[in-house]
Protein backbone atom coordinates (compact mmCIF):
# COMPACT_ATOMS: atom_id res chain seq x y z
CA UNK A 1 0.00 0.00 0.00
CA UNK A 2 1.59 2.85 -0.84
CA UNK A 3 1.78 6.00 2.09
CA UNK A 4 0.32 9.12 1.25
CA UNK A 5 1.85 12.50 2.31
CA UNK A 6 -1.14 13.62 4.55
CA UNK A 7 -0.27 10.31 6.72
CA UNK A 8 3.36 11.49 7.11
CA UNK A 9 3.99 13.07 10.33
CA UNK A 10 6.90 14.51 11.90
CA UNK A 11 8.81 14.21 15.15
CA UNK A 12 10.01 17.08 17.49
CA UNK A 13 13.40 15.29 18.11
CA UNK A 14 14.94 12.54 16.46
CA UNK A 15 15.88 10.88 19.45
CA UNK A 16 15.25 10.88 23.73
CA UNK A 17 15.62 14.48 25.07
CA UNK A 18 17.29 13.67 28.40
CA UNK A 19 18.22 17.55 29.48
CA UNK A 20 17.24 18.59 33.03
CA UNK A 21 16.19 22.51 32.48
CA UNK A 22 16.22 23.20 36.51
CA UNK A 23 20.38 21.40 36.17
CA UNK A 24 21.27 23.69 33.29
CA UNK A 25 23.08 26.98 34.01
CA UNK A 26 21.59 30.37 34.16
CA UNK A 27 22.86 32.10 30.27
CA UNK A 28 21.88 35.29 32.02
CA UNK A 29 25.20 37.68 31.71
CA UNK A 30 23.62 39.59 35.10
CA UNK A 31 21.18 38.00 37.84
CA UNK A 32 18.06 39.27 39.02
CA UNK A 33 19.44 38.93 42.65
CA UNK A 34 22.71 41.02 42.00
CA UNK A 35 20.71 44.20 41.19
CA UNK A 36 18.47 43.82 44.29
CA UNK A 37 21.91 43.41 46.75
CA UNK A 38 23.10 46.58 44.91
CA UNK A 39 20.07 48.76 45.65
CA UNK A 40 20.15 47.15 48.99
CA UNK A 41 23.27 48.18 49.78
CA UNK A 42 23.04 51.74 48.33
CA UNK A 43 20.04 52.40 50.24
CA UNK A 44 21.99 50.86 53.44
CA UNK A 45 25.13 53.43 52.76
CA UNK A 46 22.80 56.60 52.28
CA UNK A 47 20.93 55.61 55.14
CA UNK A 48 24.68 55.50 57.24
CA UNK A 49 25.43 58.55 55.25
CA UNK A 50 22.70 60.62 56.32
CA UNK A 51 23.01 59.08 59.92
CA UNK A 52 26.88 59.89 59.84
CA UNK A 53 25.81 63.51 58.78
CA UNK A 54 22.93 64.31 61.50
CA UNK A 55 25.57 62.73 64.10
CA UNK A 56 28.20 65.08 62.80
CA UNK A 57 26.10 68.03 63.14
CA UNK A 58 24.52 67.29 66.17
CA UNK A 59 28.16 67.10 67.78
CA UNK A 60 29.65 70.62 66.16
CA UNK A 61 26.10 72.01 67.96
CA UNK A 62 26.95 70.49 71.10
CA UNK A 63 30.80 71.69 70.97
CA UNK A 64 29.35 75.25 69.67
CA UNK A 65 26.95 75.66 72.74
CA UNK A 66 30.05 74.31 74.66
CA UNK A 67 32.17 77.23 73.47
CA UNK A 68 29.22 79.72 73.93
CA UNK A 69 28.23 78.96 76.82
CA UNK A 70 32.01 79.58 78.15
CA UNK A 71 31.97 82.82 76.54
CA UNK A 72 29.07 83.46 77.97
CA UNK A 73 30.19 82.96 81.62
CA UNK A 74 33.68 84.65 80.50
CA UNK A 75 31.80 87.61 79.48
CA UNK A 76 29.21 87.73 82.92
CA UNK A 77 32.58 87.51 85.05
CA UNK A 78 34.36 90.53 83.05
CA UNK A 79 30.63 91.97 83.13
CA UNK A 80 30.29 92.45 86.87
CA UNK A 81 33.55 93.76 87.48
CA UNK A 82 32.89 96.63 84.88
CA UNK A 83 29.65 97.02 86.84
CA UNK A 84 31.95 97.07 89.92
CA UNK A 85 34.16 99.30 88.85
CA UNK A 86 31.05 101.53 87.40
CA UNK A 87 29.46 101.99 90.70
CA UNK A 88 32.93 102.40 92.31
CA UNK A 89 33.67 105.56 89.84
CA UNK A 90 30.17 106.83 90.15
CA UNK A 91 30.63 107.19 93.97
CA UNK A 92 33.87 108.57 93.78
CA UNK A 93 32.64 110.88 91.12
CA UNK A 94 30.09 111.88 93.57
CA UNK A 95 32.46 112.75 95.97
CA UNK A 96 34.90 115.02 93.40
CA UNK A 97 31.18 116.49 92.62
CA UNK A 98 30.08 117.21 96.21
CA UNK A 99 33.92 118.36 96.81
CA UNK A 100 33.68 120.80 94.08
CA UNK A 101 30.45 122.04 94.76
CA UNK A 102 31.61 122.92 98.10
CA UNK A 103 34.54 124.86 97.25
CA UNK A 104 32.55 126.28 93.80
CA UNK A 105 29.95 128.04 96.61
CA UNK A 106 29.52 131.58 97.10
CA UNK A 107 29.49 131.06 100.46
CA UNK A 108 32.65 130.37 102.70
CA UNK A 109 32.26 127.41 104.67
CA UNK A 110 34.32 128.80 107.90
CA UNK A 111 31.93 132.10 107.80
CA UNK A 112 29.17 129.75 107.70
CA UNK A 113 30.38 127.78 110.56
CA UNK A 114 31.37 130.84 112.49
CA UNK A 115 27.77 132.08 111.85
CA UNK A 116 26.02 129.13 113.08
CA UNK A 117 28.29 129.37 116.31
CA UNK A 118 27.65 133.43 116.58
CA UNK A 119 23.50 132.41 116.30
CA UNK A 120 23.55 129.09 118.23
CA UNK A 121 21.06 129.47 121.28
CA UNK A 122 21.85 128.06 124.77
CA UNK A 123 20.17 124.64 125.01
CA UNK A 124 21.11 123.68 120.95
CA UNK A 125 23.93 121.36 119.17
CA UNK A 126 24.19 120.73 115.60
CA UNK A 127 25.06 117.04 115.08
CA UNK A 128 25.01 117.51 111.39
CA UNK A 129 26.01 119.95 108.46
CA UNK A 130 25.10 118.12 104.80
CA UNK A 131 25.76 120.81 101.96
CA UNK A 132 24.59 120.22 98.62
CA UNK A 133 24.86 122.88 95.10
CA UNK A 134 21.84 124.45 96.18
CA UNK A 135 21.15 123.65 100.03
CA UNK A 136 22.41 123.47 103.59
CA UNK A 137 20.44 121.30 106.07
CA UNK A 138 21.15 121.26 109.59
CA UNK A 139 20.23 118.40 112.08
CA UNK A 140 20.91 118.98 115.59
CA UNK A 141 19.11 118.30 119.25
CA UNK A 142 17.25 121.43 121.05
CA UNK A 143 17.47 120.20 124.93
CA UNK A 144 14.39 120.41 127.21
CA UNK A 145 10.63 120.01 126.99
CA UNK A 146 8.52 119.86 124.30
CA UNK A 147 7.38 123.53 124.96
CA UNK A 148 10.87 124.99 125.66
CA UNK A 149 12.36 122.96 122.71
CA UNK A 150 9.42 124.02 119.67
CA UNK A 151 9.86 127.94 121.43
CA UNK A 152 13.32 127.91 121.18
CA UNK A 153 13.59 126.62 117.30
CA UNK A 154 10.94 128.76 116.51
CA UNK A 155 13.36 131.03 117.47
CA UNK A 156 16.09 129.91 116.41
CA UNK A 157 14.59 129.86 112.71
CA UNK A 158 13.72 133.91 113.02
CA UNK A 159 17.10 134.19 113.96
CA UNK A 160 18.58 132.69 110.77
CA UNK A 161 16.15 134.21 108.80
CA UNK A 162 17.16 137.77 109.92
CA UNK A 163 20.58 137.10 109.56
CA UNK A 164 22.75 139.25 107.31
CA UNK A 165 24.87 136.24 105.97
CA UNK A 166 21.90 133.91 105.69
CA UNK A 167 19.88 135.89 103.75
CA UNK A 168 22.31 137.72 101.08
CA UNK A 169 22.97 134.00 99.76
CA UNK A 170 19.65 132.20 100.85
CA UNK A 171 16.17 132.76 99.68
CA UNK A 172 14.39 130.30 101.71
CA UNK A 173 14.77 129.29 105.36
CA UNK A 174 12.25 126.29 106.58
CA UNK A 175 11.67 124.16 108.96
CA UNK A 176 11.64 120.15 107.36
CA UNK A 177 11.39 117.86 110.57
CA UNK A 178 11.09 118.45 114.15
CA UNK A 179 10.39 115.33 116.61
CA UNK A 180 11.19 113.58 119.68
CA UNK A 181 14.84 113.08 120.21
CA UNK A 182 15.02 109.13 120.80
CA UNK A 183 17.91 109.44 123.45
CA UNK A 184 15.12 112.02 125.82
CA UNK A 185 17.16 115.28 125.50
CA UNK A 186 14.57 117.70 124.27
CA UNK A 187 13.27 117.67 120.30
CA UNK A 188 15.72 116.79 117.36
CA UNK A 189 14.97 119.76 114.11
CA UNK A 190 16.14 119.54 110.29
CA UNK A 191 16.43 123.12 108.94
CA UNK A 192 17.00 123.33 105.40
CA UNK A 193 18.52 126.91 103.82
CA UNK A 194 17.85 126.88 99.61
CA UNK A 195 20.03 129.27 97.63
CA UNK A 196 17.75 131.17 94.76
CA UNK A 197 17.80 129.70 91.37
CA UNK A 198 20.55 132.13 89.91
CA UNK A 199 23.03 131.03 92.38
CA UNK A 200 22.58 127.71 91.55
CA UNK A 201 23.37 128.01 88.08
CA UNK A 202 26.40 130.09 88.67
CA UNK A 203 27.95 127.53 91.04
CA UNK A 204 27.17 124.81 88.35
CA UNK A 205 28.57 127.02 85.36
CA UNK A 206 31.86 127.31 87.39
CA UNK A 207 32.49 123.29 88.00
CA UNK A 208 31.68 122.67 84.51
CA UNK A 209 34.74 125.18 83.53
Amino acid sequence: MKKTKSSLRLEPHWHPNFRNAAALPDLKLVRTHFFVNLISGIVALVVLLTVGYREYYAFNLRASAADLTQQQQNYAAQNRAALELQASLTKEESKVNELADFANQSLPGSGFLIMLSETLPVGCRINNLTHQSHEVTLQGVYTGNADEATEGVSAYLDVLRGHPEVTSRFNNVSLTSLVRDPRGQGLAFSITLTRPQETRTNANDRRRR
